[in-house]
């Protein structure tokens, strides 16, 4: 089993557990409150609270393991998908690299990966190209070797996401945006034909939980209905599911329904989700541990 660690503007969010061909096995779960200020877009800004989050959880037992594994997200992290012949890793990296040649300019000492997602219908390789500063990443590291963790991965939230989401039954083939809310950050992805085509990230403007935050939700929804009809592949998302989303700002999902007429809800947890050890408290939602979860998928 693994814990895979996300460490978002408002609080850490552990899960333990597996994601095979077979589904998802969650073990355990877990959340600590950070104050404001102390994460920004992925930047760490004050360790303190940090270190204090990761003791508590520590102390509950939820970061033991000898596979901890991190989830990163930031506007920093240069992200690309490119569909090229059946290429070996070495071709690969360097496609990767020349994907963010421009991209690169003005960013100091890049970490370059990349991520195989699932073949086009012609049989061509569709890849994941990331790119990360070097800094960034070693302060992560820098702050749970403080903390006296070992990290055996760190990946970004979009591959594991997709990968997360490709294995779920019930989104095989099917049209469908998902909006990712974090704070005052919302990424909204298209999935179509059940393959990942493309996102967007955005700063909500209005306070979270008031009329003007949902409303920014839905003309998100509304610019990424329009992108899909504008390919021309003749698909056309069905469904909006979120991940993130406040109580009180559930009636967002109504309101994109009654506007756009498309079915909108918190991204469900399936059958094909084995949930453990559940807190009576705080039963598990994979909306709620979305970018945590999605860490637990092979390496």
């Amino acid at each position: 089993m693994s814990t895979s660690i996300y460490l978002s503007s408002q609080d850490v969010t552990a899960v333990s557990g597996s994601i095979g061909k077979r589904g998802v096995e969650i073990t355990g779960y877990a959340t600590a409150p950070l104050p404001e200020g102390a994460m920004i877009n992925g930047v760490i800004t004050d360790e303190r609270p940090l270190l204090s989050a990761l003791a508590d959880l520590t102390k509950q037992g939820r970061l033991g393991g000898k596979d901890l594994r991190l989830v990163i997200d930031s506007s920093s992290i240069l992200t690309r998908v490119e569909t090229v012949p059946k290429l070996g890793r070495a071709q690969l990296l360097a496609l990767t690299r020349n994907t963010f040649a421009d991209s690169a300019t003005g960013r100091e000492d890049l970490l370059y990966d990349y991520a195989q997602l699932p073949d086009t219908a012609d049989g061509r390789q569709q890849v994941l190209c990331s790119a990360v500063e070097r800094q960034l990443v070693g302060s992560y590291v820098s702050l749970f070797g403080a903390a006296g963790l070992a990290l055996s991965a760190i990946g970004i939230a979009l591959d594991g996401v997709i990968q997360l989401l490709d294995i779920l039954p019930q989104l095989h083939q099917k049209h469908y945006i998902l909006c990712m809310v974090d704070g005052n950050v919302l990424i909204t992805a298209l999935f179509l034909a059940g393959s990942y085509r493309m996102s967007n990230r955005q700063r909500l403007l209005g306070s979270r939980g008031t009329a003007a935050c949902r409303a920014e939700m839905a003309q998100s929804v509304s610019s990424m209905v329009q992108f899909a009809s504008a390919q021309k592949t003749g698909f056309s998302p069905d469904t909006v599911y979120f991940s993130g989303l406040r109580p009180e700002e559930q009636t967002v999902c109504g309101e994109i329904n009654a506007a756009l007429s498309l079915r909108a809800e918190p991204l469900p947890t399936t059958q094909a989700f084995s949930v453990q050890k559940i807190d009576p408290r705080k039963p598990y939602a994979v909306s709620d541990y979305l970018f945590a979860t999605s860490g637990l998928g092979e390496k």
